[in-house]
């Protein structure tokens, strides 16, 4: 009896017959989550699951692990249309769901098929054609801190991701990509702010001394020849004070003016009313 025992990332294997104990009756044992293809001249015959199964009349075996797995890889050096270069981290989680169609399309030239085998197929067909031509129409700027763009990059890749990976058998579980910026750019990003923040503190200094200057060309305009610059400002500021003094008095004023017209308007009320309850008391007790 022969079983797989395969490592973790491998995904299909074929085994010939005579690679299978036995003379007559050839015997093997499955795992969960393992399948057997039968082939006979390079036919699929039967499918196989878990458990242990003689075979008789076959060619060779094409075992298919379901078992979820992940792939982890780094795409570097993807190139902006500025000419920088970003990376991106993938974590791709999947199961095979069609082991014939697997087959067909993915154990025809090789013996064994491995994460690292699948990954090589995912970035001659996907990543080279469609996730770095995308790159290439973006600015580094439109990627670095940018939700929207960076989602509307990874909805596409993963839509295009699903297609390919269904042509193989393949379901998608999960996708993750998370970029990665040069630090140099970083660095960059961090003396323009810096710079960008020094020249508005230079840009307000400047402001404040055109101030400072206009203030004193005003003053002296308005210096008679008998005063100082000092006696000026003083005699400006009391200036604006009793301005503001005055003004808030006619507030107090005005207020307390719209208050007596309003107990006056009630009282001239309460008066109206009470004359015309009298005309009202003479009327019913029949005098005129």
């Amino acid at each position: 009896m022969k079983k797989w025992g395969k490592p973790e990332n491998i995904i299909a294997q074929i085994v010939l017959k005579d690679q299978i104990p036995g003379l007559l009756h050839k015997e093997i044992s499955l795992e969960n989550k393992e399948l057997a293809l039968v082939r006979k001249n390079a036919l699929i015959a039967e499918e196989l699951g878990p458990g242990t199964h003689q075979i008789k009349d076959f060619t060779d075996l094409v075992l298919v692990d379901v078992a979820t797995k992940t792939i982890r890889k780094t795409v570097q050096n993807l190139l902006t249309m500025d000419d920088n270069t970003v990376s991106c981290e993938l974590e791709i989680r999947f199961d095979i769901y069609l082991a014939e169609k697997l087959a067909r399309n993915l154990m025809v030239d090789r013996i064994i098929l491995s994460t690292d085998d699948l990954y090589s197929e995912l970035y001659n067909e996907l990543i080279s054609k469609v996730l770095s031509p995308t790159i290439r129409q973006k600015n580094i700027k439109d990627l670095y801190g940018n939700r929207k763009v960076v989602d509307e990059i990874q909805i596409s890749f993963e839509t295009e991701l699903k297609k390919l990976l269904e042509m193989w058998g393949i379901e998608l579980i999960t996708l993750s990509i998370i970029w990665k910026f040069p630090d140099d750019y970083k660095q960059y990003l961090k003396k323009s702010a810096a710079s960008r923040l020094s020249d508005q503190e230079k840009e307000t200094e400047h402001k404040e001394k055109v101030k400072e200057v206009l203030m004193e060309k005003e003053l002296e305009k308005l210096k008679p020849k008998s005063e100082s610059k000092e006696e000026v400002k003083s005699r400006l500021e009391k200036s604006s004070l009793e301005s503001e003094v005055g003004l808030n008095l006619r507030k107090k004023e005005s207020v307390e003016d719209d208050r007596e017209a309003l107990d006056a308007l009630k009282l001239k009320e309460i008066m109206d009313k009470q004359k015309i309850e009298k005309k009202a008391l003479k009327k019913n007790m029949g005098v005129d």
